[in-house]
């Protein structure tokens, strides 16, 4: 009997221990937990650390769309080691570009909204000129090169017709056929006195000559 109840003792003391080394467990789990849930409540709270830019970022276009997808800019290479930057209107259609060339030189030009130029601003390495051009081939030139400032009026088919300028230093209204060549025109000498055709014979005396087209004098005065 007496070892009987000794047994008995023994389980309930070991059944004791084993109660003790699980209760142990649960705390050091329960501890855990609570651990990690403050360390990423901690982590959540705090600001995210920003990214530094890229030093640089190289591709060969870039596209900026809208918030529907639609491509409103792009910016890519032009002909040859060109570039070029394009805004975009409706159905993708480049109404302003940006454009420098393989040699350095600049050009803007805004078109209308079937993609036609209606507008250029060029800066070339002897001349810098502005356009404003029509529905077909007319234009209406500004430029400037240093020598002989003038303003031109071209035909349909792009021909210059008209100009207005300051040749030799003196100022010339100037008309021209479809090759360009000189067939009447208005100017003053280069010291300012009389008038004269620039593309009359004679320019050593005032005069007004009219010719036909073969460019001979047809009338001419005095």
């Amino acid at each position: 009997m007496e070892d009987r109840v000794e047994g008995v003792a023994r389980r309930v003391q070991r059944l004791e221990r084993e109660l003790c080394v699980y209760r142990a467990v649960a705390v050091l789990a329960a501890v855990l937990v609570a651990g990690g849930g403050l360390a990423s409540g901690h982590a959540a709270s705090r600001p995210a650390t920003p990214r530094p830019p890229d030093a640089e970022l190289r591709a060969r276009r870039f596209t900026l769309v809208g918030a529907d997808g639609q491509a409103l800019a792009a910016l890519e290479p032009a002909t040859g080691q060109g570039s070029r930057l394009s805004l975009l209107g409706a159905g993708g259609v480049v109404r302003l570009s940006l454009e420098v060339s393989a040699d350095g030189s600049p050009a803007v030009a805004l078109n209308d909204g079937s993609g036609r130029k209606r507008v250029a601003l060029e800066v070339g390495a002897d001349e810098a000129r502005v356009t404003v051009l029509g529905l077909g081939q007319t234009a209406v030139t500004l430029a400037n090169g240093g020598v002989a400032p003038r303003l031109a009026v071209a035909d349909a088919a792009g021909h210059d017709r008209v100009w207005l300028a300051v040749r030799l230093g003196s100022p010339v209204l100037q008309f021209l056929d479809a090759q360009g060549i000189a067939r009447t025109g208005i100017s003053t000498f280069n010291d300012d006195t009389g008038l004269a055709v620039i593309s009359g014979t004679d320019r050593k005396r005032p005069g007004l000559v009219l010719l036909d087209k073969d460019r001979a004098v047809a009338w001419s005065a005095p």
